[in-house]
């Protein structure tokens, strides 16, 4: 994958730290987009497909998800089977989208949550929700989001943006009784490589993604008296052409909690099964 004309990932890079600079200046576009600062959200046209992300009505992709033991080994009672099917088209938030219901149906089929994507251009938007994988396996969201947020998840003409930033100075944690007096939530999402993935007995040619998540907090709260919370988490995503995520792996959580000590949630991997595009 090239990346894009006249821009260098090198200065990609001085590009960001020059927006977290002015960020603090509460210039315009951080009033606006105060979550994912100066990103454009797109536009509130009717959309346009990537290869990468397919989105037509009555698509599907089925994956099997397993936790991974600290040996890098499946653990099978973990597994589960979820199909993701896009539903409709819906105006949501202000924008065009595609409603994906995503289904478990392993043990007692039911419906376990919706997402909504917006793309046109080459790119790829979702409402906040999206931001809930990067929580997985912990009982509360580290993360506080404006459900009506369009977020930037894929650019086939951007190799490396800030998909979510907020600071937390002097709000509640959303998961948590605690009130914070300094800390931060940011997600950089990058191109890694092409690479070759064998899955479903064939070759899938896929571009890797990893977003490294990085969360932290400090306060002082009754009864624990001045506390810090730091966490840390890599999600790699593969997309193929025509075909869209194939496998999804949710790295290892590394938490430290006030009194609780250190925390963590064990590495997932969701792999594609089975899978139906509409031309």
């Amino acid at each position: 994958m090239e990346s894009p004309k006249g821009k260098t990932r090198a200065r990609k890079i001085v590009e960001i730290i020059f927006i977290s600079l002015i960020a603090i200046t509460a210039f315009s576009c951080e009033d606006k987009y105060s979550d994912n600062p100066c990103e454009n959200a797109g536009s509130t046209s009717a959309m346009s497909e990537t290869r990468y992300f397919p989105l037509s009505v009555g698509a599907y992709w089925i994956y099997r998800g397993t936790k991974i033991d600290s040996l890098g080994r499946e653990i099978p009672e973990s597994e589960e089977i979820d199909s993701a099917v896009v539903e409709s088209s819906v105006f949501i938030a202000g924008k065009s989208a595609k409603e994906i219901v995503v289904y478990q149906i392993s043990n007692a089929p039911k419906i376990k949550y919706k997402r909504y994507y917006h793309s046109e251009n080459g790119a790829v938007w979702s409402l906040s929700s999206y931001l809930d994988i990067f929580s997985e396996g912990i009982p509360f969201s580290l993360i506080p989001v404006d459900d009506s947020l369009w977020i930037k998840i894929y650019d086939e003409n951007d190799d490396l943006f800030r998909l979510y930033r907020i600071y937390l100075d002097n709000n509640n944690l959303p998961g948590l009784p605690l009130k914070v007096d300094k800390g931060k939530a940011e997600i950089i999402k990058s191109y890694e490589k092409d690479i070759n993935l064998d899955l479903m007995g064939r070759s899938f040619a896929t571009q890797e993604w990893l977003s490294p998540f990085e969360f932290y907090a400090m306060g002082r709260a009754p009864f624990i008296g001045d506390y810090s919370i730091n966490a840390v988490r890599d999600v790699r995503e593969y997309y193929a052409k025509d075909v869209g995520v194939v496998k999804t792996v949710v790295g290892k959580l590394e938490l430290s909690l006030p009194v609780a000590g250190g925390v963590s949630a064990q590495e997932e991997k969701f792999e594609l099964i089975r899978y139906k595009i509409i031309n």
